[in-house]
């Protein structure tokens, strides 16, 4: 039963939802399932396995994300938002058009965090997106966090340009008359 891209789980109260048995191994079987996660998946069983515990049912394939959609544009809105693959983005939107495709989504934003606790370099950086191009040619969250690497690294990284790496940079010029 589907209504407006909600799938029946489970007939009864949801507290009573059985533990889903989790596989350890998948064939190579290529029939392409849609997750309630928005995810597109290899198999049921590799669904099942990439998302156990979840509570990740099949819905029709229409209600996934597709190859097609990989381009979106996405609004500027700044949610500050941790992905499953540890790195932040700047909103929803962005993780999924980054990621298209791949098993990737919100968890808690301390996830994201601890990986910036060292020894030596105890600093919390602020959530604000705003991004940094380091001279590593990685995109920095904002500038406390290319500190954070320097420190954690013992490395000297510096900023390179405002703005994701990659993204075409107006550089101001100067000129004599």
């Amino acid at each position: 039963m589907v209504t407006k891209g909600v799938t029946l789980a489970h007939q009864g109260n949801c507290s009573t939802l059985a533990d889903e048995l989790c596989p350890n191994e998948c064939s190579e079987e290529d029939k392409p399932v849609c997750g309630s996660d928005g995810n597109v998946y290899r198999s049921q069983c590799q669904m099942k396995k990439d998302t156990c515990g979840q509570k990740v049912v099949s819905v029709p394939l229409q209600h996934c994300r597709t190859t097609e959609k990989c381009n979106e544009v996405c609004g500027e809105q700044r949610e500050f938002i941790c992905g499953s693959d540890n790195k932040f983005y700047r909103n929803q939107c962005e993780m999924k058009r980054d990621n298209c495709g791949k098993h990737i989504y919100v968890v808690p934003i301390k996830r994201c965090l601890a990986g910036f606790m060292f020894r030596g370099c105890q600093k919390i950086c602020p959530t604000y997106y705003d991004p940094i191009c380091g001279t590593d040619r990685k995109t920095y969250s904002n500038d406390c966090f290319l500190e954070m690497e320097n420190c954690r690294s013992r490395s000297l990284v510096s900023k390179r340009h405002h703005g994701k790496c990659g993204q075409p940079v107006n550089e101001a010029k100067n000129y004599i008359y």
